[in-house]
């Protein structure tokens, strides 16, 4: 709260609120959480909104009929895809569904920026190497992106940077 929130955050945000605004009795879903912010998420819950998956790519569940809500999706609905951007597999199935993933993408240009730089390495005949955690949503998402075009890995920390480096210098040598 005392900083602010980035520009491609912020959009995300604004993104959402009207979404809502503009849509009273239309079901409108974020594919998961927007941002890391309980305040915000839980905000924008209370107005509506709700998440389709957990930030571990869980399905959620809807409480009157125990299903998850992906399985009751329809055109009808909206489905907001949160600033970390989505998997290639998640942006497939709302397409099956018959929704549009252009007009609620809240992407942040700096997250597609890193994958068209992925793009544009791999076209290079360069891998990949992605810092982050596996399990959060932004690096799954570039991940997906970038393993279309390169090969990928993704690596936690200086430890598994390191194993990286002498599996790399091993190959090398040969």
């Amino acid at each position: 709260s005392h900083f602010g929130f980035c520009l491609g955050v912020q959009n995300a945000i604004e993104r959402a609120y009207e979404t809502l605004a503009a849509n009273p009795g239309k079901r409108v879903f974020m594919l998961s959480e927007l941002i890391h912010n309980p305040f915000v998420n839980e905000d924008l819950q209370s107005r509506g909104l709700k998440y389709l998956q957990s930030d571990k790519g869980v399905p959620l569940v809807e409480e009157a009929t125990g299903r998850p809500y992906w399985d009751s999706l329809s055109d009808r609905d909206i489905v907001i895809i949160p600033a970390f951007g989505a998997r290639d597999e998640d942006k497939l199935r709302l397409i099956e569904r018959g929704l549009p993933i252009r007009q609620f993408d809240a992407t942040c240009m700096l997250v597609e920026k890193v994958w068209k730089a992925a793009r544009r390495y791999g076209q290079q005949g360069y891998t990949v190497v992605i810092h982050g955690k596996a399990e959060h949503e932004e690096t799954k998402a570039t991940f997906s992106n970038s393993a279309k075009h390169a090969p990928s890995v993704v690596i936690r920390d200086m430890k598994e940077a390191a194993m990286l480096g002498a599996v790399i210098r091993a190959e090398s040598a040969e």
